[in-house]
C-alpha cells in the first residue's frame, strides 16, 4: 500500500520529470543512460562475482548461468523506495534534482524495461 502511495504521488509530480527532460535535451539522457549503465554494471558484477564465489566455495548446489541471468535481470527491479531515498535528501543538497532525475530515470528503466521483459527471460531460461 505504501508502495503504491508513493508512486501516486510521484504520478501527480511526475509531470515534471518528463518536462525537464525533455527541455533539457540529449545531455540529460545521456546522464540518465550513464546511470543505468552503472547500476546494470554493478548489478551484474555483484550477482556473477558472488554467485560465482558461492559456487566454489559454498556446499550448495551451484548456480547455473540461466539463473544468474534471471536473478540479474528480474532482481534488480527498482521501486518506490530509491525514490523516497531521493526526495528525502535535504533541499541544501548540492544536485539534488539531477539525483532525483537519475532515480527516476533508472526506476522507470527498471520498471518498464525489465519488468516488462524478465517473464520472457524466464521462459527462455527453462530447461528444454
Amino acid at each position: 500500500m505504501a508502495n503504491s502511495f508513493v508512486f501516486l504521488i510521484l504520478g501527480i509530480r511526475g509531470g515534471a520529470f518528463i518536462y525537464r527532460l525533455m527541455a533539457s535535451g540529449p545531455s540529460a539522457l545521456r546522464d540518465i543512460g550513464c546511470a543505468i549503465v552503472a547500476v546494470l554494471l554493478g548489478r551484474l558484477i555483484a550477482v556473477c562475482g558472488l554467485i560465482g564465489l558461492a559456487n566454489r566455495v559454498a556446499r550448495i548446489e551451484p548456480i547455473d548461468w540461466r539463473h544468474q541471468a534471471i536473478i540479474f535481470w528480474g532482481g534488480g527491479l527498482r521501486g518506490a523506495l530509491p525514490l523516497v531515498m531521493a526526495l528525502s535528501l535535504p533541499a541544501e543538497v548540492a544536485h539534488r534534482q539531477q539525483i532525483l532525475d537519475l532515480t527516476a530515470g533508472v526506476v522507470l528503466f527498471t520498471l518498464v524495461i525489465q519488468g516488462t521483459t524478465v517473464g520472457r527471460l524466464i521462459r527462455a531460461c527453462e530447461p528444454k
